[in-house]
Formats: C-alpha cells, sequence, structure tokens
C-alpha cells in the first residue's frame, strides 16, 4: 500500500527523474526496449492498461496507473516497492511500418532514496552522482507487462539493465 506522503511527492520525482540525470550510471537502473504488438496503437493502449491491472495482482510492487493519453497513445505507470522506492514505467505506442504498433518501453528507477521520505525528490536530487542498482526490477517489470498482455507482443530491441544486483 502506497503511503500519503509517497504519493505527493512521486509525481515531483517522476518529473525531475534524478536517478537519470547521470550519464554512465543511469544503466544500472533502466531497462529499454521496443516492442511489436499484432494490433493497432489505440488497442495496444487498452491492452497494456488491462495487462498493468493484472501484472499488479500478481507481485509485491504497488502499481499506480498515472496517466493515459489516448490522443498519444503513452502511458505512464508508477511502481512503488514494498520500500516505496518509485520506478516509473513509460511506453509510447506508435504504428508500425508495416502492420500492428511498434512500443517504445522503458521502466527506470526515480532516485536512492524511497519517496516515504520527506523532501525525498530534494535529497534525490543531490544524491543524483551516487550509483546504485536497480536489481533488475526494471527488466522483471517489462516482461511482466508484455506477459500479461491479451495479444502477441514481441521484443524487437533490447537494452536492459547493465549492472550486477
Amino acid at each position: 500500500m502506497t503511503c500519503c506522503l509517497s504519493s505527493c511527492q512521486a509525481p515531483v520525482q517522476a518529473f525531475l527523474r534524478p536517478a537519470m540525470w547521470c550519464f554512465g550510471m543511469r544503466n544500472c537502473h533502466k531497462s529499454d526496449e521496443i516492442w511489436h504488438i499484432d494490433c493497432s496503437p489505440a488497442e495496444a493502449v487498452e491492452k497494456l492498461v488491462d495487462a498493468i491491472n493484472k501484472a499488479s495482482q500478481n507481485t509485491d510492487q504497488d502499481y499506480d496507473i498515472h496517466e493515459v493519453d489516448k490522443t498519444r497513445h503513452f502511458v505512464q505507470m508508477y511502481s512503488y516497492t514494498k520500500s516505496q522506492w518509485l520506478d516509473v514505467v513509460e511506453i509510447q505506442m506508435q504504428p508500425d511500418k508495416e502492420s500492428g504498433t511498434r512500443a517504445i518501453a522503458r521502466s527506470f528507477s526515480s532516485g536512492i532514496i524511497p519517496v516515504c521520505c520527506p523532501l525525498a525528490p530534494i535529497f534525490n536530487s543531490l544524491l543524483c552522482w551516487v550509483p546504485f542498482s536497480g536489481n533488475h526490477f526494471n527488466d522483471q517489470r517489462l516482461e511482466a507487462l508484455r506477459n500479461s498482455m491479451d495479444v502477441p507482443v514481441q521484443v524487437v530491441e533490447q537494452h536492459p539493465e547493465c549492472c550486477a544486483p
């Protein structure tokens, strides 16, 4: 269950995303994938929202759909770990060249300090240079979402978290 302070600070931390500021270190706690989905972008957004709801029942993390923009075919989700670290998932859908949908999926950790701590976005901004591992949660989260979708999803390109847990 997400605490009130976490819910209040999460949008600020997701907007700032201080863990993504340092070029070399951000690879330790982000995962990027490109998917091919066998349906239209509008339908893919609906399938993804259903998949998020389904995946949230099968994990000990708290998933919160923050934004669904049906005109831009964009979904942003917050994922809170048990300790209230905030990870962000952003998936942008677009028509694929031949058929179906090309989805650019990204999952990343937002900072080294959990958002349940007072002033976490400020402290995470000050500590943006401190390396930490995402423990491959971002890889696992994207895989869980792909596997929960009720339509075939193929990984076309993958850039997983590179640091050891």
